[in-house]
């Protein structure tokens, strides 16, 4: 790697999103600052070879998109044993837009998508809560008796009405589906977040929570 070459394919900050172009491009001109020029395939040509050059041994898997809430995960094979999942955090309304460089990489659109219908963490809590019990009861459906659900959990700051333990504790309420044990995960103000690279003043990250659900 050549020192001081470019090593992201945008002025995003190290283990981050990558800005959305309004508001990089705002953030620049605002401070009188240029980006450097970036070559994406001579950045890549260099990057992707030192990636792929050490992967795990395969494992067999597919990818399959569609909404958990109707999606038939019997077609999928089963009886499973284990779920792991984590959902949409509530309020969190950006997943596409934050990852727009990323989608665009993979053959996506080259504009951003900054409106973008259907995703269940937009809603009031009632309806957030009502969607993840849809969730639930149709994972079930695919799930052998004593099949294990877990759970990575959160929420923002400026969409809290609620802790996120009780949002999902409600959740599971009206499913099959019973909650063995609920932990804290951590926080992320331990790590590097995007908001202290942007912002001078943000709000302190939710606590993230792990879960345990048992199938009856």
């Amino acid at each position: 790697m050549r020192k001081g070459a470019p090593a992201y394919l945008s002025n995003q900050m190290p283990r981050t999103f990558a800005p959305k172009p309004d508001y990089a491009v705002r953030f620049w001109k605002a401070r009188g600052l240029r980006p450097p020029e970036v070559d994406p395939l001579e950045l890549l040509a260099r990057k992707v070879p030192e990636t792929l050059g050490d992967l795990p041994p395969p494992v067999p898997g597919r990818v399959v998109c569609g909404d958990a809430r109707t999606l038939n995960f019997q077609d999928l094979g089963g009886p499973f044993s284990w779920v792991i999942t984590s959902p949409p955090y509530y309020g969190m309304r950006t997943y596409v837009p934050d990852q727009w460089l990323r989608y665009w990489l993979v053959g996506g659109p080259p504009a951003v998508a900054y409106k973008y219908d259907g995703q269940i963490g937009s809603g009031p809590a009632e309806a957030y809560i009502t969607a993840l019990q849809t969730v639930w009861k149709n994972v079930a459906k695919a799930c052998r008796p004593g099949a294990r659900l877990v759970v990575r959990f959160g929420g923002l700051p400026s969409r809290m009405i609620a802790e996120p333990a009780e949002l999902l504790r409600t959740s599971f309420t009206g499913t099959p589906w019973r909650i063995k044990w609920l932990r804290a995960a951590g926080n992320p103000d331990c790590g590097r977040r995007q908001a202290k690279s942007f912002r001078i003043r943000y709000n302190s990250a939710v606590e993230e929570i792990d879960a345990l659900a048992v199938l009856e």
